[in-house]
């Protein structure tokens, strides 16, 4: 663990809450509304206005609250403080292609690193109005009541999801194998 107290921790979670927030409300306006979708460079790596103004959104209260900080975003890259051990990881729009197709499966995903390691995370569907939020020490919460692990024994009485990424065609690790290895178990 690190040497951050938990205090800190809950600190940086409400930060990055605050960010998912603000970002998802970007993504609530423009439900429904995109007028044009780009690629990024592969096929189907999808980008829009939602993304880039949600990104802007949660930057500017990011590094309003943590200005030391470093960050690596989906849309704009490396920024901020690079030598810092503190560093938010954002995606303002991930689900993309869900979003676009107005298949309310998507988020505001937020996360920090401290040395290298994942501490906190928040992840907000603003279209079904889901906030999940997690910190080290602190617990982990959906819409801001407590969470806890499943009391399911086995697989079979599991429910099993997945996504697969934009990228799944070129990637030897696509979590397909998986996926099948644990569908046939039931």
């Amino acid at each position: 663990m690190n040497s951050v107290t938990p205090d800190k921790l809950k600190f940086f979670l409400d930060i990055a809450t605050e960010a998912a927030l603000q970002g998802g409300a970007v993504l609530q306006a423009y439900w429904g509304k995109l007028e044009g979708v780009e690629e990024k460079g592969r096929s189907g790596d999808l980008v829009t206005v939602a993304d880039k103004e949600s990104e802007a959104k949660v930057l500017e209260v990011l590094q309003r609250h943590s200005p030391d900080c470093g960050i690596l975003a989906e849309e704009s890259g490396v920024l901020g403080n690079a030598e810092s051990p503190f560093r938010w990881a954002i995606d303002p729009l991930d689900g993309t292609t869900n979003y676009a197709h107005q298949y309310p499966v998507c988020s505001v995903s937020i996360g920090l690193l401290i040395n290298g390691v994942p501490e906190v995370g928040v992840v907000y569907n603003p279209i079904r109005e889901d906030l999940f939020q997690a910190a080290t020490g602190v617990g982990a919460t959906y819409n801001r009541q407590p969470m806890r692990v499943s009391e399911t024994k086995t697989l079979d009485r599991s429910l099993l999801v997945t996504g697969f990424a934009y990228d799944r065609r070129e990637r030897d690790d696509n979590n397909y194998a998986e996926f099948c290895y644990l569908t046939h178990l039931t």
